[in-house]
């Protein structure tokens, strides 16, 4: 029943351990690639980019508001 607790496993139920490092290197990448794109297409790219989190935020603010 609690195999992933399990010594030497590296598995946390069906979900790999969390690697910080290489989310950080692969956000990196993906940022340059962004700073790549030319013109308005970049601009208008990297607003999204920037905006995502905080329309995201106000969603669930309007949503679960009291």
């Amino acid at each position: 029943m609690f195999d992933c607790l399990d010594e030497g496993n590296d598995r946390i139920g069906d979900y790999r351990t969390i690697d910080w490092v290489h989310d950080s290197v692969k956000e990196k990448f993906r940022q340059k690639a962004m700073r790549g794109i030319p013109g308005i297409r970049g601009i208008i790219i990297r607003s999204i980019d920037a905006l995502e989190g905080w329309v995201l935020a106000g969603i669930i603010g309007i949503v679960f508001r009291k």
